[in-house]
């Protein structure tokens, strides 16, 4: 029997490393797991701090396009006040090329481009432009700009106080 019992002890002896070798194993997978959770943790911390990130560039994009947005608009408001300007000196300058030298037909002149001038003012105030912005459309101090207006009243009280 001494026999059955060395082999019983070896057989433990066996089974034993065995099972040692089975704890080791599962320890460093358990250990490997747990390394492999903490760098997707950070992976995923990292993630999450690029979008916060990527948010915040977000945001400051869209301010610096709605400032940007602000000055075109601007910038062509400036442009369509320039322009409306520019016709009416170019207008100007066409009745003053094709005014007579001598004084034969000055007054009659001055008195289409008074008559051009107040329906360009009477077109501003229908598109419901103010009078501020007619001033600055036309370059007009508003003195004049309400001169022309009152004579512009004038024939219609005159001929109803006639008639």
């Amino acid at each position: 029997m001494p026999i059955d019992l060395r082999i019983l002890v070896t057989g433990q002896f066996i089974l034993d490393l065995v099972i040692l070798g089975v704890l080791i194993v599962l320890g460093r997978l358990y250990f490997n797991r747990k390394a492999a959770t903490a760098d997707f943790q950070a992976a995923m911390n990292k993630a999450m701090t690029l979008i916060r990130e990527m948010e915040e560039l977000g945001e400051s994009l869209e301010k610096i396009l709605g400032e940007k947005r602000e000055l075109i608009n601007r910038l062509m408001t400036d442009l369509d006040t320039r322009l409306t300007k520019a016709q009416v000196i170019s207008e100007e300058i066409k009745k003053i090329i094709s005014m007579p030298i001598h004084g034969g037909g000055h007054s009659q002149k001055s008195n289409k481009k008074i008559a051009a001038t107040r329906k360009l003012i009477e077109t501003l105030q229908g598109q419901g432009l103010s009078k501020d912005d007619i001033c600055k459309r036309l370059g007009l101090p508003s003195g004049e700009l309400e001169l022309i207006m009152k004579l512009n009243s004038s024939p219609d009280k005159s001929s109803k106080g006639t008639a």
